[in-house]
């Protein structure tokens, strides 16, 4: 499938955090699933496998959006995946569409004379960094799971505060002191964004 953004980003709800290990002619998977979508209200970590089959692996990563750790892994998953996670960009895009909220925001405060207080929609979270040169040798599971897991709660992190920033965009609308002009389409609309996940 096609790697575009505009394939699975609307739609992303959940995310596959992907690593691997080798041991001499052994592959591991280590996979953790993460929901991302800002009005889902259950456990973001929603499931974590470490498997050895590609045929485990592809039912694992198929019609997600996939975030390999090293080169190995995004290897492993290249010809499944049609959607492979750019973390910094990810991150950038979070920070663009925050930008973007303070801007409309200060600009109809200082329109209308209003008094308000910008609303805490940042988020500080950040994507954990990638290793693309380094790889598991060995008899190493558990630092397999752990580097996964590192990963996958990172992630788990920035849809918390992502969906934070949503709930407080969206949260007056039709209230005395509308904010309504935050619903803006190309401010994500009348209801929660989803998180703009950026492709490589």
């Amino acid at each position: 499938m096609p790697n575009t953004p505009e394939l699975r980003a609307e739609v992303a709800g959940v995310v596959a955090v992907v690593d691997i290990s080798r041991e001499g002619e052994t592959v591991r998977h280590a996979v953790w699933h993460v929901a991302i979508a800002p009005d889902d209200a259950g456990p973001r970590l929603r499931g974590a496998w470490v498997v050895g089959e590609a045929s485990e692996l592809s039912g694992l990563i198929r019609t997600r959006p996939v975030w390999a750790l090293s080169a190995d892994a995004e290897s492993a998953v290249a010809e499944e995946a049609d959607f492979l996670l750019d973390a910094p960009a990810t991150d950038a895009a979070v920070d663009a569409a925050i930008d973007a909220l303070d801007t409309a925001f200060a600009e109809e405060k200082k329109r209308t004379g209003n008094n308000w207080v910008t609303p805490d929609w940042s988020v500080s979270a950040r994507l954990a960094a990638e290793d693309k040169d380094s790889e598991i040798d060995g008899n190493l599971d558990d630092e397999l799971r752990r580097r996964a897991l590192w990963h996958a709660r990172s992630l788990e992190n920035v849809a918390i505060a992502w969906a934070q920033s949503q709930s407080q965009r969206t949260s007056r609308q039709g209230k005395a002191g509308s904010r309504d002009f935050l619903l803006a389409e190309d401010l994500g609309g009348p209801h929660p964004a989803p998180l703009p996940l950026a492709a490589r």
